[in-house]
């Protein structure tokens, strides 16, 4: 079992991981200064980023156990969801 989990560990790509890691503790920790010199106490923007990173990070799980050749199938719909939401973004 164990032996499985590091096969797939060791199939990671450790560089990105560390930087998106890195990149999100120093948004995090922006976040919380600019909460503590608006109102002391109030972090309820440090709270929907954590839980934005938390989002992530179970989809980015999720990926990871699709095979990429699954996504063959959906690219045409991926591809008008991501104009919808382009689009979504230019309106609103």
């Amino acid at each position: 079992m164990f032996g499985r989990i590091f096969r797939y560990l060791g199939q990671l790509d450790w560089p990105l991981l560390i930087s998106v890691a890195a990149l999100s503790s120093f948004g995090l920790v922006a976040i919380y200064s600019l909460s503590l010199s608006r109102e002391p106490g109030v972090f309820w923007s440090l709270k929907k980023q954590l839980i934005a990173i938390a989002l992530g990070v179970v989809l980015i799980l999720v990926m990871l156990r699709v095979h990429y050749k699954t996504f063959k199938y959906f690219t045409p719909h991926l591809y008008i969801i991501g104009l919808a939401l382009l689009a979504g973004v230019l309106v609103f």
